[in-house]
């Protein structure tokens, strides 16, 4: 265990990435759709150069998504947000609640093939092979 906690704790830009993508994608851990941005959102989006699309994504500035920080503790992995603005967390998880921080199932199972499986048998073929 203390092997894929370390791996996991290398990869954690790589997991706050799966995490940002996912937002951009408009879902939340649980798979849920975040929803459309309203007509009038999505033309204030236009006007600042920031349509990405009518699913929402909660992206603006940036920073929310820059805030989306892995941590271990316990040898359990938390996704959670270093932004100060209470006022903006508040609106974002009063709206959407707490799941959108952390991977869906899809994601999760990605990382587990495609990352940490692949370096968990390395380190066990190194170990062995010593």
């Amino acid at each position: 265990m203390d092997e894929a906690v370390r791996i996991i704790k290398k990869d954690a830009n790589r997991i706050e990435d799966y995490n940002r993508q996912q937002l951009f994608d408009s879902a939340d851990a649980n798979g849920v759709f975040l929803g459309f941005y309203s007509s009038f959102t999505m033309a204030e989006k236009t006007r600042k150069g920031r349509n990405f699309g009518a699913g929402i994504k909660l992206i603006d500035e940036g920073k929310f998504y820059k805030s989306i920080i892995a941590e271990i503790s316990n040898e359990v992995l938390t996704l959670k947000t270093t932004d100060s603005d209470q006022n903006k967390l508040s609106n974002i998880f009063g709206r959407f609640g707490e799941n959108i921080l952390g991977l869906n199932l899809q994601n999760q199972k990605i990382y587990r093939e495609k990352f940490l499986k692949p370096q968990l048998m390395n380190s066990v073929s190194n170990h062995i092979l010593r």
